[in-house]
């Protein structure tokens, strides 16, 4: 297998699948593009990706997009590091919980990070924040109850694909100054303390 190469932003969706590349042990390199410059709108990168979004992982000539794709390829082409069970119904489940992080909570924590892409009239950003930080809250709240049970992680002593999703989610939930609940803030110190992750965040200036 070819090298795999990470276009990525710091700090967005493409983190999360440098801490999953990071676990697996993966041979990686990671080019990372700035948004806010509009690098992504460039012909370079809508050369590579058309949607003109991050992240996207090159594989062998094959550029694959969307966070959960990405994953899930990561995890199915390094089966020792462990990332997504093999047998069913542990798969299914984990396959949920990605699920669960990547469209019903990222769309719940869009608006709050991002008003913008809900209303272009800044006098409701407030509003649109406040109503996506309930859906966040609510979120949050589940998956503290969740790991109440004293799991380590979602899906038992090891962690999988959707940890990682959540773990950054939960960071995005800090940084909007949300209470985490005492389960789901131990959870988060304890997949930010592995170190991959810790020596992603570092790489990204996020530590």
């Amino acid at each position: 297998m070819a090298r795999l190469v990470l276009w990525g932003s710091t700090g967005t969706a493409a983190t999360i699948v440098h801490m999953v590349l990071a676990e697996a042990h993966a041979d990686f390199e990671v080019r990372f593009i700035g948004l806010r410059a509009g690098d992504n709108r460039r012909p370079e990168f809508l050369a590579i990706n058309p949607k003109g979004e991050v992240p996207a992982l090159v594989a062998d000539g094959t550029v694959i997009t969307e966070t959960p794709a990405i994953c899930q390829y990561v995890a199915e082409t390094h089966p020792a590091a462990g990332l997504l069970p093999a047998r069913q119904p542990a798969r299914a489940e984990c396959l949920a919980w990605l699920a669960w992080a990547s469209y019903r909570q990222a769309a719940a924590f869009i608006p709050a990070l991002l008003p913008v892409r809900t209303t272009r009239e800044p006098s409701a950003h407030d509003a649109v924040r406040a109503c996506s930080c309930r859906r966040v809250a609510k979120a949050v709240a589940f998956l503290d109850t969740t790991l109440a049970d004293g799991r380590d992680y979602l899906m038992g002593t090891d962690p999988t694909l959707p940890d990682f999703y959540v773990a950054m989610q939960l960071r995005w939930a800090r940084k909007l100054a949300l209470p985490l609940g005492s389960q789901a803030g131990a959870y988060l110190e304890r997949v930010l303390a592995r170190p991959a992750v810790a020596g992603v965040l570092a790489a990204e200036g996020l530590a």
